[in-house]
């Protein structure tokens, strides 16, 4: 079986986790597996890492997410000429971008099969109603053009499109193995933690995390706990906003912005509440990594977050955008110690019992199978 992966970005965040680990399972059946994806100078870290496997890879420079009529024809000609190339049996698109252009070209020059991944729901996102009915008909079209489309999340199978294209549909959750995890204390000194309760957040500063209404809550909880600690990793584009808003309220002392951290992960055990409060988010893999380091869970109420939130299980879910919803979940776990230590093995429990990278791997692979049979 020979595979081509391909992605839009190829920084690191979950959805390239989610193809790192792919690969690396594939690769361990035997199958032969080829890399593209979009390039970026300063940020390309899943690139290096499937280069690190040994594993053929291409840039597409012209790839990226913002729509360009110029770049996108670009960017379908590039995948063309991979395509002819490499003569794959599968072709596994990831992310809505790639997916559109990269199922259209499949579907015109190759006779390989097109499983999609969808990552996220962009129909969603913060947009103009012309361009979210836009997005919607391209998602359409490459659900159309695809095989086999596979969600990540019940909320995704709820706002999919039906109509004519719900047979093509397979639930597969991602699923990881534990990291390997710095002790409590060694993670803490290496945050500069100094000590007070402690709220963490590993997310890209995009509008769809929504990191800055976890930033208001923070906020609104000092006059409480004036040493609470909220410790934000992670880089993207809103950095120097939130940046700019923390100085102008002298924040600095309470929160702490750490910029992209290499192995993020490794660092939950510093913390005594993990927050994910996305306004838009496929899925939530950081999730499963703060499960499995026994930290209760605060997240909000969209796309995959409530399959693996069970509010006052696990944690607590609260409405996207709710940032006093938000403080109120955060007070309730920062004032019950007994409650913070239940819901942290419970997320850890249920995180290995529903969510396990072997599970994630065996069940794509036989999907690839069932498609490669038809």
């Amino acid at each position: 079986m020979k595979i081509l992966y391909t992605i839009t970005k190829t920084n690191w965040g979950g959805a390239q986790k989610h193809v790192y680990d792919l690969i690396k399972g594939e690769k361990e059946r035997g199958s032969e597996i080829i890399f593209c994806g979009g390039w970026d100078e300063k940020n390309h870290l899943l690139f290096d890492k499937i280069q690190d496997l040994g594993i053929s890879c291409y840039k597409i420079e012209s790839l990226g997410k913002s729509v360009s009529l110029i770049k996108d024809l670009q960017v379908f000609l590039s995948l063309t000429r991979i395509y002819k190339k490499e003569k794959p049996n599968i072709i596994h698109l990831h992310s809505s971008k790639i997916g559109g252009v990269g199922a259209l070209a499949a579907r015109l020059f190759t006779k390989a099969k097109v499983v999609y991944t969808a990552h996220s729901i962009p129909f969603e996102e913060k947009r103009n109603f012309i361009s979210l009915f836009i997005i919607y008909l391209v998602t359409y079209l490459t659900i159309g053009l695809s095989h086999k489309t596979i969600l990540i999340s019940e909320g995704m199978k709820k706002a999919f499109p039906k109509k004519g294209v719900s047979h093509k549909y397979s639930l597969i959750y991602h699923g990881i193995d534990e990291p390997l995890f710095l002790t409590k204390e060694d993670a803490r000194k290496k945050l500069s933690a100094e000590g007070g309760l402690t709220i963490l957040t590993i997310a890209e500063l995009t509008a769809n995390k929504n990191v800055l209404a976890g930033i208001y809550a923070i906020e609104k909880l000092l006059p409480l706990y004036p040493t609470l600690e909220y410790h934000i990793l992670g880089g993207g584009e809103l950095y120097g906003n939130y940046e700019k808003y923390i100085q102008e309220k002298k924040l600095e002392k309470n929160i702490f912005l750490h910029g992209f951290v290499a192995n993020a992960a490794t660092y939950l055990p510093a913390g005594d509440i993990f927050l994910l409060p996305s306004s838009n988010e496929g899925f939530g893999y950081v999730l499963l990594e703060a499960s499995l380091a026994e930290l209760p869970l605060i997240g909000t109420d969209v796309g995959g977050i409530p399959d693996i939130i069970k509010n006052e299980v696990n944690g607590l879910l609260a409405p996207k955008e709710d940032v006093e919803k938000i403080k109120e979940a955060l007070l309730l776990l920062l004032s019950d110690e007994t409650k913070r230590k239940k819901y942290g093995k419970a997320a850890k429990d249920l995180s290995l019992k529903n969510f396990s990278l072997s599970r994630m791997q065996s069940e794509t692979h036989a999907l690839y199978e069932e498609v490669l049979e038809k």
